[in-house]
């Protein structure tokens, strides 16, 4: 079914804790998106692939950055990414507009993906390694405190280690400085650069914007059945 992206739980707030929730097809456009760029790095052409990647891969896309530093700086914009790709994705954010109270729309400027893993290897591997600290709101929580000071390189080397690749595949319209080159190439990393020209726009503008939904467990049943549950289940009768 086609989403308006805007859905509206009739169910009311309780109070409860709120959870996220991405939309269907914006997560089916991420993945074939992400199978077409193994093709293009490895094949050097853009092929619609079935939909789940079984090559494992490193792919970083700056949708956004005209320079190595203005990428650098979305590092500290924060991290987004739903739980219900079938694949490893997480992506620095851009912008952010609320459609509703209950949906936004969220703009990427660089999307970390690590093909051929499941989301919760790729939280457990790379997320919670990128992550600020200030966005966790446990005292003394003992993932934060080992975490490190994290620039462009060390989020390169996060990927790289966490989806046990040597080489990462960036598409961006700059080109990696020696400087990154070097930090990354004394572990042994390898960027192997692609002029993000080679993704066609229409491409790379259905994948830069997605919606997110938020809500109560109760409202998120409601959610996932509209839009997530077999037809039968949700079908007025």
């Amino acid at each position: 079914m086609k989403t308006a992206k805007a859905f509206l739980s009739t169910v009311p707030d309780d109070g409860t804790e709120h959870r996220s929730h991405g939309y269907p097809d914006e997560c089916y456009s991420l993945t074939t998106f992400a199978d077409s760029l193994v093709a293009l790095a490895y094949e050097g052409v853009w092929i619609l692939q079935p939909p789940i990647v079984d090559l494992r891969n490193a792919i970083i896309v700056d949708f956004i950055s005209q320079t190595e530093s203005q990428a650098e700086a979305s590092i500290q914009h924060g991290w987004n990414g739903a739980w219900e790709l079938p694949m490893g994705g997480v992506s620095t954010v851009y912008g952010r507009s609320e459609t509703n109270e209950q949906n936004a729309l969220i703009e990427r400027q660089m999307l970390f993906l690590g093909t051929a893993m499941t989301m919760g290897d790729f939280q457990r591997q790379v997320i919670e390694k990128l992550v600020d600290s200030h966005s966790c709101n446990v005292e003394h929580c003992p993932i934060c405190a080992g975490r490190f000071s994290r620039g462009l390189s060390e989020a390169f080397q996060i990927l790289a280690d966490g989806t046990n690749q040597r080489a990462v595949h960036l598409f961006s319209i700059w080109r990696p400085s020696d400087s990154l080159q070097e930090k990354l190439g004394a572990d042994e990393i390898e960027i192997r650069w692609h002029d993000l020209s080679e993704i066609s726009a229409p491409d790379l503008e259905a994948n830069r914007r997605y919606s997110i939904w938020d809500g109560t467990p109760a409202q998120a049943a409601d959610f996932l059945s509209a839009f997530w549950g077999p037809p039968w289940k949700s079908a007025k009768v």
